[in-house]
């Protein structure tokens, strides 16, 4: 259902350009003989959301020159955490910059993203298996650690997530082993794959507090967060 590797990372350099911030994302560079290459469908839809809000604003700002895309949202990103984040400029980055256990496609249907597959043996049980080989943009491999840390972090009052309460469901989560993760729930609850549409953070980073997630994301999703300029 979904390969062990994903394609190098491209790079988003995120500019403060008033009144707009500009977004500019260098595309993956062409793909080595022998190796898949990158799914025009896909970028296609990872860049669509910030292409509708350009021309929904009537910006000129848009250009392409090279590998280079330059677009324009219509305010400042407040944060980079996804956790945290609730703002249309912040999530149209984040939706770039980390992946979901899974995720909506074009047809806003439900289809893997971190995880290759799932299962639901009793209303109130959902388990995940993640792909092997995903890394986060540090280098470090992905685990259900980081996917239990992630929502975990969200449930808990200190952190002060206004998602908290899509979460409210889940009684207890587990990582059996590194691929594996499995929520329990109080009760059953329809939209629950639904709510996995949410960005996971690298535990060894969030949990430490040596980097501020919400200025300066790291991420496993197809475009790797460089720097605001």
């Amino acid at each position: 259902m979904g390969r062990g590797k994903r394609e190098r990372p491209r790079d988003i350099l995120l500019y403060d350009n008033a009144p707009f911030r500009l977004i500019r994302v260098k595309v993956l560079q062409k793909t080595p003989p022998g190796k898949e290459k990158p799914s025009l469908k896909a970028m296609v839809f990872l860049l669509s959301s910030f292409l509708l809000i350009t021309l929904a604003t009537g910006c000129s700002s848009r250009s392409e020159t090279g590998d280079k895309l330059v677009v324009a949202l219509e305010s400042n990103p407040t944060n980079l955490d996804p956790r945290l984040a609730l703002d249309v400029a912040s999530e149209r980055v984040n939706q770039l910059v980390y992946s979901k256990l899974v995720r909506f496609d074009e047809n806003l249907s439900i289809v893997p993203d971190l995880a290759e597959r799932w299962e639901n043996p009793d209303p109130l049980t959902y388990i995940f298996h993640l792909k092997k080989g995903l890394l986060f943009h540090d280098g470090v491999e992905v685990s259900s650690r980081d996917v239990k840390y992630t929502f975990e972090s969200m449930m808990d009052p200190a952190l002060g997530s206004a998602k908290r309460g899509s979460y409210s469901s889940i009684e207890r989560i587990d990582a059996p082993d590194p691929l594996t993760v499995v929520f329990k729930l109080r009760e059953p609850y329809a939209p629950f794959l639904d709510s996995m549409v949410q960005g996971i953070v690298p535990e060894h980073i969030a949990r430490s507090g040596g980097r501020n997630l919400s200025l300066n994301p790291v991420g496993s999703g197809p475009f790797r967060f460089a720097k605001w300029e």
